[in-house]
């Protein structure tokens, strides 16, 4: 689980897609890949490639922000 830099808390999050990416990139060299993020911004989230999807929204000082995870586990059923 990672609370990466987003949104309000950069100013620009456009300029945080190669962290993203680079957190996926990661995660999907693992034997079973499993990633929880926290981020204000879909476009992030996705920015990973993987195939993450918003498990849980909430609100961080006004703003809704969501807890995207996935993929799911191998065997999961």
């Amino acid at each position: 689980v990672a609370n990466p830099p987003w949104g309000e808390r950069t100013g620009d999050p456009a300029r945080l897609r190669n962290l993203y990416a680079t957190l996926g990139k990661l995660a999907g060299e693992l034997p079973d890949p499993h990633l929880g993020l926290v981020t204000s911004d879909t476009a992030l989230a996705h920015a990973t490639g993987l195939p993450l999807v918003r498990a849980v929204l909430s609100e961080q000082g006004g703003i809704k922000v969501g807890l995207w995870a996935g993929p799911p586990r191998l065997g999961a059923s």
